[in-house]
Parts: C-alpha cells; structure tokens; sequence
C-alpha cells in the first residue's frame, strides 16, 4: 500500500508547474521513483505489482517530458532574442558573430543542471540515457539549421571573391580558419548545455556536417 501511496504523491508532484523549480527536489522525486522500483522487484507477489511496475516506468518517461519541455522552451526563446538581434543588427549592414551564441550561453546554466542530472539517471535507467541522448540531437538539429545557414552563405561569400592565380593557398585558408572556429564555438556552446563524455553522436554529427559545406 505505501509503494501505491508514494507512486500517487510523485504523480501529483510532477504535475506541478513548478516540478523543476528545485533541481533537489526534483532529483528527490526520481530518488522516489527508483527506491519504489527496487522495493518492488523484492516483492513480486504483491497483488498489482506488475501495475505499479508500468506506473513508476511511466513516472519516469514523464520526468523527461519535463526535461524536454524546459529545454526546448529556453532555445525557442534564445532563437527568438538572436533573431530579433540579427534584425536590428542587419539593418546597419554588419552582424556580430556573437548574436548567434549570446543568448543561448545566457540560457545554458539554467538547462545544464537537468542534462546533468539525465547523465547521471543514464547508469540507473535506459529511458534517461536514451532522454539525454535524444536531447543532444535535438539541440544540435537546431544548431545547424541556425549556423549551417550562417556558414554557407559566408561561404558564398567567398566563391564571390574567388582568388587570383597564386592566392589560393589564402582562400583555403581563410576557408578553412572560419570552418574551425565555427567548430570550436559549436562544441563551446554544446558543453555550456551537457556534460562532456565519449562518445556524443549528435556533437561529432553537427561538426561533420558543417565539414560538408565547405567541401
């Protein structure tokens, strides 16, 4: 009966607006979760086992749901503050290269905690590890439909300037210098969201695809 009790109080909590307004309290909460689990599978002969089992499983995926949610809210309202700086900046001809990453680096302490704590769950269950894992592809999709845009129209930019005879070594490598350092800004950024670890798929993707439009 408690183990139903608790399963019904972590429900309730995490439909709270403010289920992730304490990193601790919501860490506590899958604490709950896991602790329920491992009374559980000590007590198969409970009637309803096999219930509670699919409730807490479900309690789980719901905890990433949330995740999810507070992630993807915070870059929508990144894009949208970078878009709306492209906009004022534009109109005076220049764009700083900034405006592509100040506001998702003032949005990355309030998410990276969550990625953390998703990092940490990965040894504990599968759906976190597979919650995080979805969350990097997801952040780095964006990314490169924000800076794969920005890089092939500098790359443009380029091909319109094509070098002399006797220049090319200049052009590959101003080419090839904006490539690296876009890399370099990329993975800065990547890390101000998650946890560094080998390997992360969704990072090494979006680095090999900013490769590609240079090639």
């Amino acid at each position: 009966l408690g183990v139903f009790e608790a399963t019904a109080s972590i429900e309730r909590r995490l439909d709270e607006e403010d289920a992730l307004a304490s990193l601790a309290g919501f860490a506590a909460l899958l604490d709950q979760i896991e602790e329920a689990v491992a009374y559980l599978e000590g007590h198969y002969e409970f009637d309803g086992a096999r219930e509670c089992f699919q409730r807490l499983d479900n309690l789980r995926n719901r905890a990433c749901i949330l995740v999810r949610a507070s992630l993807t809210k915070s870059l929508k309202r990144a894009e949208a503050q970078m878009e709306s700086s492209l906009w004022d900046e534009g109109v005076d001809g220049t764009i700083d290269t900034q405006v592509f990453y100040r506001p998702f680096h003032a949005a990355a302490p309030n998410q990276k905690p969550l990625m953390s704590l998703l990092l940490q769950r990965a040894q504990v269950h599968k759906r976190f590890a597979a919650a995080l894992e979805e969350l990097e592809s997801l952040f780095c999709a964006m990314r490169f439909r924000i800076i794969g845009d920005a890089a092939a129209e500098h790359l443009l930019v380029l091909r319109g300037t094509w070098p002399e005879p006797g220049q090319l070594a200049t052009f590959v490598r101003e080419a090839a210098g904006y490539l690296l350092e876009t890399a370099k800004r990329e993975r800065q950024l990547f890390a101000s969201f998650f946890e560094t670890r080998q390997p992360q798929e969704a990072l090494e993707t979006l680095i090999q695809q900013l490769g590609r439009e240079f090639f």
